[in-house]
């Protein structure tokens, strides 16, 4: 062996070691030579410990797989490395980088740019081991899998396999020398074997029948013949054969082996093996799928031919157009012609239809080819026989190749099913004309009732408004309410009857919510009132408050609902809510609202709630005999609820109540939608957005009433942590917050707002609190608050300071002047003008004219919280309870509730002595704390307050009795006269008359009733006047 012949990259020292090294060479060659005839690559390099590496050989479709020559590979070794596909490179450097660390073969699937250009897949193997001298040995190989990793995109359920398979076989590397005298040596066989065969690469190479002893007996003369065939080939041979692996596992491997003519007449096989038993697994399915497709389309054959109609496939060629190449045998009796006419004839079948059918076929079949659809068409076709008959054609398009398409499809008779469409085609005309001419009648009807209706109602109003006597007066009333109640039927009707003829058409215009349920909470809250009932709104905060829809036709909705909810109640609660549905909420311009009505009343079965959307449909019989009513309303609303873009639906228990719920969506208003504002000496608050934070719900109601009473939109917060987070997601114009609550108190919580708000938009924060002295308004405004108002809450003070930190002053010398009152003197509404904490004064049990002032033209709310002061809650036994328990904290903040409470109703003993308490518990005092004074204090508060309502009733029945003598000489009058007004007189006489006195005066109202003026006069007379004058 020349020098010529030696691989490039393989030095020797000197001629001994060359010769030493001619058997390793002409085995690197015969690797070499092997390679380049299958699509792999063997190399061998070394890389040095300073970084340095060389390749010692490279052999095989070097330039096919890398894109470069061997030449350029031992010139630059890292030539290589570029040829990788960048998006692989980490993954290799990092794989390589393990198997350096570790000295562990390295396995691994990378793209590479081959000599074409094109990316193909490569699986590079290599096992670093560690020399003498500190440099790694690399040998390893490299093959393009690049077909198998198609193939396991290709097939899904293979894929996995292919993988396995590719990544878990490296191979092995081997070359067997065979003797003349039939003898055989392992000279050289890689570290794979103990992966493909089991067997350790030490004991194959020690035994040479070690292998070939394993193989199967009937594959070993065709492994002997494919190792010994004519050395001079170049062809490599390629043999599968099964393996008995040591553990007792069969396994089919693939061997690539070359053979090379040697000295001494020995032959030298060199090759590859790999494992391929799940190769031969995939084939056998691939075999067992083939046959299984087989027996499927001879199924699927068999089934067409006894479908109903004809199934076809209908092919279109460019050059050749379009022609039928399967048809099943049903063409002769749906078309009267054979298959085999229809396949030889490509015309027949078509001559059969007539020319407008076949017109309208041929644009289906166009829009087919040209928009890639499938193709459904209804057609006529003139059997042979003379026979019409409609066929329904459905096929779907599949593309072929070479711009070739075809469509599969089945035709079916459906001359019967056109029939039967005509006739329904033909009811449908009748009854929609029946449908409008019965909508236009209601529609007519409604309107020529109403007309007289209108005046029915008009006359009874003007004969009521004209002092008529009793009995006339009851039937004017009578018919009045007949004439309304027929009215609503009237209206019921009418929109009922414009639902169906889809003449009832929504409004589009801006409202505001709020101002529907004001008109409900009217009507219906005053129904529940007179049976009784506790009626409720809740509004969410998080409903946008100004819409565009239809306000009236959603009033309609939710005062039907509202209506029947107190109807079908005689005790308990009606509660209407209103929130965003679960399933939306505002955005894109438009939200999407649930309402919710609620009620205690009777309850429905599951029969009845089914048929209760249905018009002139009622829950049964009974309900219309004791309740009234059309059973139309919920009819209209499910209507209106679906042209809202919702749907209703109801929950109900017998005995138990309903839930009525319905959905609709809304646009969203640009603009605040204007409403009449509420004016309050000059201040006009209406529109603003106040968080009233109070842990007492007597507190937080009576600064709501008077919120609310001047338009102000108010969200109630029970403690500071509720306020913060009700802050997070909405944006107020001003919030009034009290000082001291459980958990977290107002201070903290302001910090913490003012925390969330930055240096962005600053809410004006206003205590509400009855801490008055210096020291707390000092507090409020390190905390961060802007203003405060004390309690007992002055109505004009509130009003003020909000109007104050708002921007609705009417007078900006006013403003200023009010609002130097912060930093120059305590608010002038504490108790009695006194400080409770150090003056020592004599305080009466209750200021009740003070009091009442603060609640300027809204007395009834100061009434309101009186009756809660008498009926409250047991503040006195909780905080007795919790200064037993030591709990200071606690205990300070129910005394700070109930001097509150106590100043907010006029009770200046109590309000003391809860903050004496209040101060000694802040101070850790507990030995100064008297709980018996102040419930002492709060019994004579108590008692006071009682006196205080009983006088004031007395004192208004005096006023009611001086009024008598006037008005039984006006009666007597009337009755003298024959006055039709007597019963008038009589009236408000009864009013201000005790109850016995009422009673005893019956038989007169009778006989006034009964229009009989002389007989009631006689007996007033002698009942009344002793002198009978």
């Amino acid at each position: 062996m020349d020098k010529a012949a030696t691989p490039p990259g393989i030095h020797w020292k000197n001629a001994a070691d060359r010769g030493l090294r001619d058997e390793d060479e002409a085995r690197l060659i015969g690797l070499r030579d092997l390679a380049g005839e299958v699509p792999i690559v063997l190399f061998s390099q070394v890389e040095y410990p300073d970084g340095g590496f060389r390749f010692h050989f490279i052999g095989g479709s070097v330039l096919p797989i890398f894109g470069v020559t061997a030449e350029q590979i031992y010139a630059d070794g890292m030539v290589m490395l570029t040829r990788i596909h960048a998006d692989d490179r980490p993954a290799f450097q990092q794989a390589y980088l393990r198997a350096k660390t570790a000295l562990e073969p390295m396995s691994l699937d990378v793209r590479v740019l081959g000599a074409s250009g094109e990316a193909r897949w490569v699986r590079d193997y290599c096992k670093p081991v560690r020399q003498d001298d500190g440099s790694l040995l690399w040998t390893g190989y490299a093959v393009d899998i690049h077909e198998q990793v198609l193939a396991r995109q290709a097939v899904e359920a293979t894929e996995r396999r292919i993988r396995d398979i590719t990544e878990s076989l490296p191979g092995v590397v081997f070359e067997i020398h065979h003797f003349p005298d039939g003898t055989r040596r392992t000279e050289f066989l890689t570290e794979g074997s103990q992966s493909v065969y089991g067997v350790a690469r030490e004991e194959a190479m020690r035994d040479a029948n070690a292998i070939l002893s394993r193989v199967h007996p009937e594959d070993l003369e065709n492994m002997r013949n494919d190792y010994l065939g004519n050395p001079e080939s170049r062809t490599a041979s390629v043999t599968d054969f099964r393996f008995h692996r040591p553990d007792g596992e069969w396994r089919w491997l693939r061997t690539n082996a070359a053979r090379r003519q040697g000295e001494g007449g020995v032959v030298r096989s060199i090759g590859l093996t790999v494992d391929v038993t799940e190769s031969k697994h995939i084939e056998q399915a691939l075999a067992q799928a083939k046959n299984a497709a087989e027996a499927a389309e001879r199924r699927i054959r068999d089934i067409t031919e006894s479908l109903p109609g004809v199934v076809y496939e209908t092919q279109y060629h460019p050059k050749e157009g379009s022609r039928t190449v399967y048809v099943t045998d049903g063409a002769q009796d749906l078309y009267g012609i054979s298959s085999s006419e229809v396949l030889r004839d490509n015309t027949a079948l078509t001559r059969l239809i007539p020319l407008e059918d076949r017109a309208r076929l041929l644009k289906e079949f166009q829009r087919s080819f040209t928009q890639s659809g499938p193709m459904s068409s209804d057609f006529r076709i003139l059997k042979p026989d003379g026979e019409l008959r409609w066929v329904r054609t459905h096929s779907s398009r599949r593309e072929m190749e070479g711009g070739s398409m075809r469509w599969i499809g089945h035709s079916v008779d459906v001359t019967e099913e056109k029939r039967v469409e005509r006739e329904l085609a033909q009811a449908k005309l009748a009854a929609e004309s029946a449908s409008r001419a019965k909508s236009e009648f209601l529609a007519n009807m409604s309107h020529e009732i109403r007309t007289p209706m209108n005046a029915i109602l008009s006359f009874a109003y003007l004969g009521l408004r004209a002092d008529p006597p009793p009995k006339l007066r009851e039937y004017l009333a009578r018919i009045e309410s007949s004439a309304k109640t027929l009215l609503d039927l009237i209206n019921d009707v009418l929109d009922l009857s414009k639902v169906e003829a889809g003449k009832l058409e929504l409004e589009r215009a801006p409202f505001a919510l709020s101002q529907v349920l004001d008109n409900i909470e009217s009507v219906v809250g005053l129904r529940a009132q007179e049976k009784g009932l506790v009626f409720q709104i809740e509004l969410d905060p998080a409903v946008p408050k100004a819409l565009v829809g239809d306000a009236l036709r959603l009033g309609q909705i939710l005062l039907n609902l509202g209506g029947n909810a107190v109807k079908f109640t005689h005790e308990g609660a009606v509660l209407i809510t209103v929130g965003l549905a679960p399933d939306a909420a505002a955005a894109g311009g438009s939200v999407r609202l649930e309402f919710c009505v609620r009620d205690t009343g009777i309850g429905l079965t599951s029969e009845q709630a089914g048929k209760l959307f249905q018009a002139f449909m009622q829950a049964d019989s009974s309900t219309s005999r004791e309740f009234g009513g059309t059973g139309l309303g919920l009819s209209i609303c499910k209507r209106l609820v679906e042209m809202m873009g919702g749907d209703i639906r109801v929950e109900s228990e017998p005995g138990v109540g309903s839930t009525f719920r319905f959905t609709a969506s809304f646009a969203l208003a640009d603009g605040k939608v204007e409403v009449r504002a509420a004016r309050t000496d000059g201040v006009d608050l209406h529109g603003l957005s106040v968080l009233v934070t109070d842990d007492h719900d007597v507190n937080r109601q009576v600064v709501r009433e008077l919120l609310d009473s001047v338009g102000v939109s108010t969200t109630l917060a029970a403690s500071g942590q509720e306020a913060i987070e009700i802050t997070r997601t909405q944006r107020f114009d001003a919030i009034f917050m009290d000082m001291r609550m459980p958990g977290m108190d107002g201070l903290e919580a302001t910090r913490r707002i003012r925390e969330q708000e930055g240096r962005g938009h600053r809410t004006p924060i206003i205590a509400l609190t009855a801490n008055v002295m210096a020291p707390d308004r000092e507090r409020c405004l390190t905390a961060g608050m802007d203003d405060f108002v004390g309690k007992p809450i002055a109505v004009d003070e509130l009003f003020s300071t909000l109007a104050r930190w708002t921007g609705r002053e009417e007078d900006e010398e006013a403003s200023t002047a009010t609002r130097a009152v912060w930093s120059v003197a305590p608010r002038a509404a504490n108790v009695a003008g006194t400080d409770p904490e150090t003056s020592g004064a004599p305080l009466p049990e209750f200021d009740f004219e003070t009091a009442r002032k603060r609640f300027g033209t809204r007395p009834e709310l100061y009434d309101h919280l009186a009756n809660d002061f008498l009926a409250g809650e047991d503040l006195i036994g909780r905080l007795r309870a919790e200064v037993a328990a030591g709990r200071l904290q606690a205990a300070g903040i129910a005394a700070h509730t109930l001097k509150g409470f106590a100043a907010q109703v006029g009770a200046l003993r109590v309000a003391r002595q809860a903050s004496r308490i209040e101060a000694a518990l802040d101070a850790g005092n507990t030995a100064s704390i008297d709980v018996g004074a102040l419930e002492r204090a709060l019994i004579a508060a108590r008692a006071a307050l009682r006196q205080r309502q009983q006088t004031a009733t007395v004192a208004r029945v005096s006023a009611d009795l001086d009024r008598v003598p006037a008005l039984a000489a006006e009666l007597l009058r009337r009755l003298e006269a024959d006055d039709d007004s007597a019963w008038d007189a009589f009236e408000d006489l009864q009013a201000v008359l005790p109850d016995g006195e009422r009673k005893a005066n019956a038989a007169v109202g009778k006989l006034i009733a009964n229009l009989d003026y002389a007989q009631a006069l006689a007996l007033w007379r002698q009942m009344h006047l002793a002198d009978g004058a």
